[in-house]
């Protein structure tokens, strides 16, 4: 495409880039639907998340659940069935260290959970540190909510 180009010709080629974006969307739900990653813990909710998301969005939920190793949490605050954590996660900076703090809240009566990461706000995947909260309550099963289809 150039200065020459005409409004019939970008149409056209906006149409075949469209058709081309499409058809490679159909190929990836295609191999999804039709592989299995296996699950790497036995949670059921990682399962749910395996029977509705695409290879690699379940990919990404795996990352996270697999960063679980370097985090820490505690209890701050109960208020009823509100529960305030910290979780402590040990984040790695080229060679060093670092200990970043994340604070999750959870509504164990609803299991609503939010983390002061915003990562489900951003890329619709439970972070590590909601899961570590579900998981220390053992709720183990999360809300539809959750669970964006893809």
């Amino acid at each position: 495409m150039n200065s020459d180009t005409t409004l019939k010709q970008f149409v056209e080629q906006y149409e075949n880039a469209l058709r081309d974006k499409v058809e490679k969307e159909n190929q990836a739900d295609f191999v999804s639907c039709n592989s299995h990653i296996p699950c790497i813990s036995h949670y059921s909710m990682e399962k749910q998340f395996q029977n509705a998301y695409t290879i690699a969005k379940f990919k990404e939920f795996q990352g996270e659940m697999k960063a679980r190793i370097y985090c820490g949490i505690s209890l701050n605050i109960k208020s009823g069935s509100n529960l305030e954590f910290e979780v402590k996660e040990d984040v790695r900076l080229v060679e060093t260290c670092r200990c970043v703090t994340f604070m999750v809240y959870l509504d164990v009566a609803t299991c609503k959970v939010n983390c002061s990461c915003r990562l489900f706000e951003f890329k619709g995947v439970l972070c590590q540190h909601e899961m570590m909260a579900l998981i220390d309550q053992e709720i183990f099963r999360v809300s539809k909510k959750y669970i964006f289809k893809l």
